[in-house]
């Protein structure tokens, strides 16, 4: 058990537990190029932390996610180096109008109620949404037969879509902890007209500078706890390297169905903890994530088991 010291008593939170949560939201990052923000801060809440705090460690835990999973990636050959230099500074702008938030929310007492609200809008909303793009004919694949004007030309009006979609990204980081993966992603691919994976990797490598920044924003104000930060990382490193490999093979659309739910899911796991119902909170957004990543573990591997059978009948048979 790792023991943290608050204003209104001692909290204790199990070791397996962290390590569990940092290996979801490792393997969320490299799978879908989110930070797993989205996860950890509520988890991080639900369990006792207050909203500020959680906030502040998620976003040095979104730091090492993301670097580890722009690493991986970038192996792979799908980082967009330049957009991502690009919607760094207007995401740093955004960030520090974030923070500016929160802390004007602790001040008035009305940051636990604000962000918890926020996240049940932004949940159910990307939730929905997603979860109808899954079921419906409609995919990015046909926007994404169109060429970026972004990766062409240093136009005036390519700026127009890059600034907002970065301010916007950094406020959410510095507001809600979250990397802005939920913005990015959607974003890069039904506005700039990116493909899946390079999306993927430039959406973390964006990440990686909100999360830079907003952490930094948070340790000066002594808003991280970092005795939780070692234990998340340990599953981290092993989820991100996992979610990395998956993404080469796990098809666009079941995930985004199988997502959808986990973030629906985790929307009401929010509104039970408003609402007081903390141990059934803790069990729905735990047994969740915990369920999603064994599914997704489960089919890669049946995915990888099948194409190595396919590969060792064609040598049989030349």
């Amino acid at each position: 058990m790792v023991s943290i010291y608050l204003e209104t008593g001692v909290l204790d939170i199990s070791i397996i537990l962290l390590i569990l949560l940092g290996f979801c939201a490792g393997m969320f990052a490299g799978l879908l190029g989110i930070g797993g923000g989205w996860i950890i801060i509520p988890v991080l809440n639900i369990l006792g932390l207050p909203i500020p705090t959680a906030v502040g460690t998620g976003l040095v835990l979104m730091f090492f996610t993301s670097v580890i999973s722009v690493f991986k990636h970038r192996q792979h050959g799908n980082l967009n180096i330049k957009l991502g230099i690009s919607l760094a500074l207007p995401i740093i702008c955004g960030v520090q109008l974030g923070k500016s938030l929160m802390f004007y929310l602790e001040k008035q007492g009305h940051a636990e109620l604000i962000i918890r609200i926020c996240y049940i809008v932004l949940l159910s909303v990307i939730g929905i949404l997603m979860l109808y793009k899954s079921l419906t004919n409609d995919s990015s694949d046909s926007s994404q037969e169109k060429k970026s004007p972004i990766l062409e030309q240093n136009s005036w009006h390519s700026w127009l879509r890059i600034i907002p979609i970065g301010v916007l990204t950094g406020s959410l980081s510095g507001l809600l902890g979250i990397g802005g993966g939920f913005l990015l992603v959607p974003a890069m691919i039904y506005i700039l007209y990116l493909p899946t994976l390079t999306v993927v990797a430039t959406s973390l490598f964006c990440i990686m500078f909100a999360s830079t920044y907003g952490g930094f924003l948070y340790i000066i104000n002594d808003k991280v706890e970092y005795s939780l930060i070692l234990y998340i990382l340990i599953g981290t490193v092993f989820g991100s390297h996992l979610g990395v490999k998956m993404s080469q093979l796990i098809k666009d659309k079941q995930l985004k169905l199988l997502f959808s739910c986990l973030v629906l899911l985790s929307c009401l796991a929010v509104i039970l903890k408003q609402f007081e119902y903390s141990l059934a909170s803790q069990w729905l957004i735990l047994g969740s994530a915990g369920a999603f990543c064994l599914f997704i573990i489960i089919y890669f591997f049946n995915i990888s088991t099948q194409r190595n059978l396919s590969s060792v009948k064609l040598k049989i048979k030349a």
